[in-house]
């Protein structure tokens, strides 16, 4: 049985609403310092936890925005350190694996730039999560969202031994 990763997060009102709800696009905005960031983070950190294996990004419209923010907020604020398996923070590229004892599986969360997506049109991914979406180009996001069609680990292997 997976261990429980105990959280210390009091959302607010409006964290909850976000990360209750169950649509499939979804969006929170606000005023400076209300939580946006650190309730995505949250629930990027919850989906690694219950789908073992998942590849979420967290972008924001240039790379070198994202990583002086969002993967802060992650390390600083979310994530327990002892459940972070690797990380790398590169110039071009930044992630930190997430590791559940749950079938020994990590998930991994990437922090890009839609300045340069190239690298991820043929990636299979879980989740897309937007950091101050206002800044960003539809067409960027329209690209990232046909590209969700990450299917489960345990799935695939599933259909393997069919």
């Amino acid at each position: 049985m997976p261990r429980e990763i105990e959280s210390r997060f009091e959302p607010t009102p409006p964290q909850r609403a976000f990360l209750n709800s169950k649509a499939t696009i979804r969006a929170y905005g606000g005023a400076v310092g209300g939580g946006k960031s650190r309730a995505m983070c949250e629930q990027a950190f919850d989906w690694a936890v219950q789908h073992p294996g998942i590849q979420i990004l967290m972008a924001r419209a240039e790379h070198s925005a994202i990583i002086e923010t969002t993967p802060k907020t992650m390390t600083d604020q979310v994530l327990p350190p002892e459940v972070i398996k690797a990380s790398k923070r590169t110039m071009s590229e930044d992630w930190i694996e997430v590791y559940t004892e749950e079938r020994g599986i990590t998930s991994r969360i990437n922090f890009i730039g839609f300045t340069n997506p190239t690298k991820w049109y043929s990636s299979e991914i879980g989740a897309l999560f937007v950091d101050e979406a206002h800044e960003t180009e539809e067409r960027d996001i329209t690209q990232f969202l046909i590209r969700m069609r990450q299917r489960c680990p345990a799935c695939v292997k599933a259909e393997r031994k069919d």
